[in-house]
């Protein structure tokens, strides 16, 4: 979107530079304009643009701070409002940028918004308008730029949109629009950027993620007619638009002929069957590739990959490559991004990084053919943030030379079969690693503490190694190792671990545990007794070895999922787990429970959805046929009254449940 970006900057800077202050000089704002202004905004604006917002997918929103329109007064100089972009000379409007601004409704061919015939850029995305007419906007003749991403247009997109003849920039992505695309938007020959994609793919801690607004059902059966008349394009995003069409094959040669000045090319999900060949090659200025997720692309990576010097991101995951990859493309000049992952038939061979590498960032190569021992030259990329060589076949120790990576902020190693221990790397050099993930090697050996209190850690995964114990640090450095309280996701389960040596340091990590995996370790005599400064959502302790309910457990208020399967607790089930109120979860299977502790509480809301006791000795006689498994719901609780059970459904929650003894 750099192209747009630029545009707006310009026309910021227009205005910065002719105009100056309402208060020192006559209104330069036409009082047309501002009427048809302040007619668009009370007839769109309201509170929240997204009708069915949610705050916990704030992350799929643009911001979650809208724009306001509080400046646009009938009585002051509309080239002075928010979002308002004027001609410094002429005084009349020639750009909108109302993205993210609380806009809503259909925009009809008698809108206000085409009295605004000066208009050269028009930013409407991330609203929620439902629908425009395919008549007005050709009265907007001098657009130069238009974006309608994140809207909630749906249909067809109109053919009309092709008589915006001068149009540079056109994004319409993240709609509902449906149906082919019409060929006539080949037509729009000064196009330099086209967006018309539903998918969005941005980079998180852990790599690259995809987000989805919906699943938009465009199609371009002919791909070649289509671009044959775009030449002036430098980016191009088709993402999830179907171009599977048997005319698409030579999709490849069709593109790299037809657009010669392509900078950013994204077509990842686009059903693409054809293979990506030589003639990738030619287009010289490509600086950006994605091909993510098109499983039809199964072919080789072209050697003359090695030829597009300007490359910095390279996608093909989930593509179904094969053969050897051309590993060249590593060394590339200005490559920052390189993710191969899910291609599991092909060969990846890492080069020796002899020289420092100061620009790969992000190194992603999961569930290939890898293989061999992890080179310690990776440790010359010191600019990587993300590096991913889970499910590679690697084996061997865990190169020392990782120390050098201080920028990382995810590491996974997982299901490869490295072996030794882990090196005390982590306990100086990596600040800002926010995800470790170890898990499903051979490692063994003692687990350090202080891996638990890296300054930035989020999720650390460990699970199913031969770890024996775990050495606590001194209290001093485990307590000046963590700031601000962060939320965790630990998996520590399917190792040799000691119950009194991993609960010590684990109980003093602050702030919450999304998760906590603490399953097949070894807490035979283990008290029980902790403290933890940390609240647990998801706590799993099966075959653990306890004879004990744990008594920590009181104190996790916001405990909702709890898995104390398989161990060997005796006697009752104590009445002050149902005091938990947000448990909703609870497996208390193939233990030795008699019954539970009687009374049960009263006055208190349950919310406990799935409740499994199965595989005890609660001997008690239910007057149900059948023990198995079963869906109950309140109208028969009067079948679960025993004198050992209580009334066992005035625990459950009014949802449906899940019920086994």
């Amino acid at each position: 979107m750099l192209w747009w970006c630029f545009f707006i900057f310009l026309l910021s800077l227009f205005q910065t530079c002719f105009l100056s202050s309402p208060s020192s000089s006559p209104q330069l704002c036409h009082p047309e304009e501002r009427y048809a202004l302040l007619q668009l905004k009370q007839k769109h604006y309201h509170v929240h643009p997204y009708p069915n917002y949610d705050p916990d997918y704030s992350w799929f929103y643009p911001s979650s701070k809208y724009r306001s329109l509080k400046s646009w007064k009938s009585n002051t100089d509309c080239c002075y409002w928010e979002g308002i972009i004027c001609d410094g000379t002429t005084g009349h409007v020639v750009g909108l940028e109302l993205s993210d601004s609380s806009l809503n409704g259909s925009i009809y061919s008698n809108s206000s918004l085409f009295h605004l015939r000066h208009l050269q850029m028009l930013n409407l995305s991330w609203n929620a308008f439902d629908y425009f007419t395919p008549s007005g906007f050709d009265r907007l003749s001098r657009l130069r730029h238009l974006n309608l991403s994140g809207n909630s247009f749906s249909g067809p997109i109109p053919s009309q949109i092709s008589q915006l003849t001068d149009l540079f920039s056109l994004d319409l992505s993240f709609n509902n629009f449906v149906g082919q695309i019409p060929s006539e938007i080949s037509r729009l020959t000064k196009l330099v950027f086209l967006d018309l994609s539903s998918e969005r793919t941005t980079i998180t801690s852990e790599g690259y993620f995809t987000e989805m607004y919906e699943y938009q059902q465009l199609e371009i059966p002919n791909f070649g007619g289509f671009v044959q008349n775009l030449s002036s394009l430098k980016e191009l995003h088709l993402d999830r638009v179907n171009l599977s069409g048997p005319k698409n094959r030579d999709w490849c040669h069709q593109l790299s002929s037809a657009l010669p000045n392509l900078h950013v090319l994204s077509l990842s999900d686009c059903a693409l069957t054809g293979p990506l060949d030589a003639s990738i090659s030619s287009l010289r200025f490509l600086s950006e590739l994605y091909l993510g997720s098109n499983q039809g692309l199964f072919s080789i990576v072209p050697s003359s990959l090695v030829n597009l010097t300007s490359l910095t991101v390279f996608s093909i995951w989930g593509c179904d490559f094969y053969g050897d990859f051309p590993s060249n493309v590593f060394l590339q000049p200005w490559v920052t991004h390189i993710d191969l992952s899910d291609n599991l038939l092909l060969s990846v061979h890492l080069p020796e990084f002899l020289q420092i590498n100061n620009t790969l960032q992000y190194l992603c190569a999961d569930g290939t053919d890898l293989q061999g021992k992890l080179p310690s030259s990776v440790g010359n990329l010191k600019s990587l943030k993300i590096l991913r060589f889970s499910g590679c076949n690697l084996f061997g120790l865990i190169p020392p030379s990782l120390a050098n990576l201080t920028h990382l902020t995810a590491l996974d190693l997982s299901f490869n079969n490295l072996s030794g221990q882990i090196p005390s790397i982590f306990k100086e050099s990596f600040s800002n690693l926010e995800v470790l993930r170890l898990g499903k090697n051979l490692l063994q050996g003692h687990i350090h503490s202080y891996l638990f209190f890296l300054p930035s850690l989020r999720i650390l995964d460990l699970f199913l190694n031969r770890f024996s114990g775990v050495i606590t640090e001194p209290i001093h450095n485990i307590s000046s190792s963590f700031s601000s309280p962060r939320v965790f996701d630990f998996d520590l389960g399917g190792n040799y671990l000691k119950g009194e040596e991993l609960m010590r340091p684990i109980s003093k990590i602050k702030g919450t545990f999304k998760s906590l995996e603490l399953s097949f370790n070894d807490f035979f005599n283990a008290s029980g007794d902790y403290f933890f400064n940390a609240q647990i959502h998801d706590l799993g302790m099966r075959v653990c070895n306890l004879s004990k309910f744990p008594n920590f457990l009181r104190n996790q208020k916001e405990l909702t999922s709890l898995d104390l399967s398989s161990n060997r607790i005796d006697g009752a089930i104590p009445k002050w787990i149902w005091k938990l109120q947000n448990l909703s979860s609870l497996d208390l299977s193939n233990n030795s429970f008699t019954g539970l502790e009687l009374p049960l509480p009263t006055n208190h809301s349950f919310n406990i959805i799935s409740l499994h006791l199965g595989s005890n000795m609660i001997h008690d006689s239910l007057p149900i046929a059948s023990c198995s498994p079963q869906t109950f719901n309140q109208s028969n609780s009067d079948q679960f009254v025993s004198p050992i059970l209580g009334n066992l459904t005035s625990l459950f929650s009014k949802a449906a449940l899940y019920f086994s003894i």
